[in-house]
């Protein structure tokens, strides 16, 4: 039997997955985890998706984000990290001024509140204009830690 799918207006379920869209600005957020993931854009590559908690007095208190940042490999159950790439400045900012190049681990951003940067993607990646639906945030940068007790 053929499904006539003109005579439907609810043909299509749409799957956000972990969109987010919050307003842009700076953020307190509490680390929550992290994982490795293997994607293929064309070619196998790695990633770490870092999932934070927003921490604030408005409706995105709790809102969980995602931290995805590029790495070089997976190397028996570590994480391979070059000079160049964002999340090893990052990780360093995180470190103080105690952190050393050769001594960087994702482990320092446990029990930590990151001050984060976040941004609105609103082109896709050949900087064609986005539909305002299709909006959604990213973290752009960890900006460091947050010393200062919050008081909320």
């Amino acid at each position: 039997m053929d499904y006539d799918f003109m005579e439907d207006d609810n043909d299509v379920e749409m799957e956000f997955g972990e969109i987010r869209l919050i307003p842009e600005g700076e953020y307190i957020a509490e680390y929550i985890s992290h994982e490795t993931v293997e994607v293929n854009f064309g070619k196998n590559a790695h990633k770490v998706k870092i999932v934070c908690k927003i921490i604030s007095e408005d409706e995105n208190d709790g809102t969980h984000i995602n931290i995805w940042r590029n790495i070089v490999g997976i190397k028996t159950r570590k994480i391979i990290l070059s000079a160049f790439l964002k999340l090893t400045s990052e990780l360093l900012l995180v470190g103080g001024h105690n952190a050393r190049l050769d001594r960087v681990s994702i482990n320092w951003l446990r029990g930590k509140n990151l001050r984060l940067l976040v941004k609105t993607v609103k082109t896709d990646r050949y900087k064609v204009q986005r539909h305002e639906a299709l909006h959604y945030s990213v973290v752009e940068s960890i900006l460091g830690v947050c010393e200062e007790v919050i008081p909320f």
